[in-house]
């Protein structure tokens, strides 16, 4: 009982620590850990190898989360978008015909052009993001613009209204970190991250589906006539 109590936290330690979202799966490594806790105190061994093995996975699991975080951490993301641009920006990664970005200062820098659509030469990567907007003038001055989401909002449906609601009226990048892949002309997938320059009052008003189709239709385009 004692070999096979170790055996569980040691597993859930490490499984909990560097995969942090199996503790959704309906708690099921927390339920073994305690399992495995319980089988450690019911055994026969001694009474200061219960508590080193018991104290393991409230050491480790902390350790292990940090050390994930930081070998997933991508480099900080900033946006800077042209001075009054609202609605769709999109990034359109691993295009030989794109832009080569490089990372300075631990931080890649996304220059967007006035449509909107960005395509780089960079391949897409996963992991922990640390994103910033501005808006830039034509004189390089930067705004800052805050990120929102619309769960910040309260309409009808709402069950726990928020006090603090935003303006509906004020700026804010919508949907920021969204990512995922489009076919291009040869039939190839290809990863993109896109977000919303948006006030909540036009998210949907404005930037329905009939303005997301002309936008798929511009990149589009522009995908194809990349060289």
């Amino acid at each position: 009982m004692y070999k096979l109590g170790v055996f569980i936290i040691i597993l859930c330690t490490i499984g909990i620590g560097f995969v942090p979202g199996l503790i959704y799966y309906y708690f099921i490594p927390l339920i073994l850990l305690g399992i495995g806790i319980i089988f450690i105190w019911f055994s026969k061994n001694v009474l200061k190898f219960k508590v080193l093995w018991t104290l393991f996975p409230i050491i480790f699991i902390p350790l292990f989360i940090n050390i994930c975080i930081k070998i997933d951490t991508l480099p900080k993301e900033v946006f800077l978008i042209p001075e009054e641009y609202r609605g769709t920006v999109n990034i359109v990664y691993g295009q030989k015909c794109g832009i080569e970005l490089k990372v300075e200062n631990d931080t890649i820098t996304y220059n967007i052009p006035k449509d909107g659509i960005l395509i780089i030469a960079n391949e897409y990567k996963s992991g922990y993001i640390d994103h910033t907007y501005y808006y830039v003038d034509k004189q390089k001055n930067k705004e800052l613009i805050d990120k929102m989401d619309v769960r910040d909002f309260n309409e009808v449906y709402t069950i726990e209204k928020n006090s603090h609601e935003p303006s509906r009226n004020k700026i804010g990048i919508f949907g920021w970190g969204t990512s995922g892949t489009i076919v291009n002309n040869k039939n190839e997938s290809v990863n993109y991250q896109e977000f919303e320059v948006s006030t909540y009052k036009d998210l949907e008003e404005k930037y329905g589906w009939k303005y997301v189709a002309k936008f798929d239709s511009i990149r589009e385009v522009k995908l194809k006539n990349c060289k």
